[in-house]
């Protein structure tokens, strides 16, 4: 019993992992991980040199439920978890060219308090009054998804969200608050608004109830309900999850050109000219990539629903600074919103963030380029220096003497959640639902970005082809 699983990502390691792991369900069962890179770990890279560690992609991930524990603790790597620095700092807005910070409270930019939003320099009088409406105005009566910047003008206005929803949303999700959906990123303030009428107040009424603040629960991790890395870094995860796999069971350099069903098996052509066979195929591959080898099958229907989900690139780079780069800042990350029209979208002080990171008396600073440059600069020389001329307008004095800095580019690596996304999503599961062949589709884009939710991911896929090879072994 073979099962190929496409994609050599966190999420295609998770589902060949927790395959083998429970193998005595399928004791023939062999697991094959195809990736058409040459190395392990999608956007999850570390760069380690000279002192410093450096995450090329994500940095770290917000560690919500047992079940990421469970894994860390399977694959000895508990020991290894840092917690987000408490003395980081807050974060910074640039508005108008000036950095101020955003009020205590907010919650990827939503105000939960009335008081911090009025004191708040981010916003004017004008402003600060048309954000206090949300407390009379009456819940939208219309169905269906709307943009999380509709939702949110409609309740606090367009200063809110030009100063503080659109920074972070644009910051995570690689996109402006006017085409992001709602019903995806922020489906509890739809639901707030709809039993409370105002955000503000239910934001009040439902954190009478909330476990936050309460002591941890004995037995639970340190880092339950925060933002937690590796200290060797997250590539380590890449690592110890390719570790518990056999020798031969990892393909790199060798991507899936055509996929065809013949003969109840699974017919796989592999970049390398290879063909090989498999009773099972598990894709943890980006949607449009998908889509590519569903065309290859005449399966237009089906390579139509998955380009339907937009994709952008991204870039960021590393800057190893001998000093601060503003001496004295006392902030953890600054926020550029698009409108600024500025080549940097958010700048963050990984070294407030993670200490160990680079020796004492160095700064580490991760810089995010606006998508629509990157889509501009074709070269990192060219990106490099104008986020350094950016960065000189932005921080208002020279930068300190770089020692080292490291440019990260992902092209299509980030799946926009637009309008609309959870009905596609939904369209997308029921065409594989009925499907009618052995294919299981997980991935970031279907499960969530977070590295938790690609463990997740990869444990249900695993659960799911288990299942199916069960109830095939016990067909006559």
């Amino acid at each position: 019993m073979r099962v190929a699983v496409l994609g050599g990502g966190v999420s295609g390691l998770a589902a060949a992992y927790y395959l083998l792991r429970n193998r005595d369900r399928a004791p023939d069962l062999r697991v094959d991980v195809y990736e058409r890179a040459p190395r392990l770990g999608g956007v999850v890279e570390t760069y380690v040199a000279d002192g410093a560690i450096i995450e090329r992609g994500p940095d770290a991930f917000f560690a919500k439920g047992d079940a990421i524990f469970a894994v860390l603790r399977e694959l000895g790597l508990e020991d290894d978890l840092v917690v987000q620095n408490p003395e980081a700092g807050p974060t910074y807005v640039c508005r108008r060219g000036r950095l101020l910070p955003l009020p205590p409270g907010t919650e990827m930019g939503v105000p939960r308090r009335l008081i911090p939003l009025i004191r708040t320099p981010l916003l004017s009088p004008a402003g600060k009054l048309r954000a206090a409406l949300d407390l009379v105005l009456p819940p939208l009566q219309a169905p269906g998804d709307v943009s999380v910047g509709e939702f949110f003008r409609r309740r606090f206005g367009e200063e809110v969200v030009e100063a503080l929803i659109e920074p972070l949303v644009g910051t995570v999700y690689g996109a402006e608050a006017d085409i992001l959906s709602l019903d995806t990123l922020f489906p509890t303030y739809r639901e707030l608004e709809r039993r409370y009428r105002s955000v503000l107040l239910g934001l009040r009424r439902s954190a009478r109830t909330s476990p936050q603040g309460r002591p941890r629960p004995a037995g639970q991790a340190p880092g339950a309900g925060k933002f937690v890395t590796l200290r060797s870094g997250l590539e380590e995860l890449v690592r110890r999850l390719a570790r518990e796999l056999p020798s031969d069971a990892v393909h790199l350099r060798t991507g899936v050109d055509a996929l065809t069903w013949e003969d109840g098996l699974w017919k796989l052509t592999l970049s390398t000219g290879k063909t090989v066979s498999a009773s099972v195929v598990v894709s943890t591959l980006p949607a449009w990539e998908l889509a590519r080898l569903l065309r290859g099958m005449g399966r237009e229907d089906g390579a139509a629903l998955l380009e339907e989900i937009p994709y952008s690139s991204t870039a960021n780079i590393a800057f190893r600074f001998a000093a601060s780069p503003i001496p004295g800042f006392p902030g953890a990350a600054i926020l550029v919103p698009p409108r600024e029209r500025r080549v940097v979208s958010s700048v963050s002080f990984t070294s407030r963030k993670w200490p160990h990171t680079v020796p004492p008396g160095e700064s580490l600073v991760r810089v995010f380029v606006d998508r629509r440059s990157v889509e501009r600069y074709s070269t990192d020389a060219e990106i490099r220096e104008a986020v350094e001329e950016d960065l000189v307008r932005l921080f208002g004095n020279p930068l300190p003497p770089v020692r080292f800095a490291l440019v990260s580019r992902f092209e299509r690596s980030l799946a926009l959640y637009t309008v609309g996304h959870k009905e596609r999503l939904a369209r997308i599961r029921a065409y594989f639902a009925n499907f009618g062949l052995p294919l299981v589709v997980r991935g970031a884009v279907f499960t969530g970005v977070g590295i938790p939710d690609c463990l997740t991911g990869g444990e249900r896929a695993a659960e799911e082809v288990l299942e199916y090879l069960t109830v095939s072994a016990r067909r006559p």
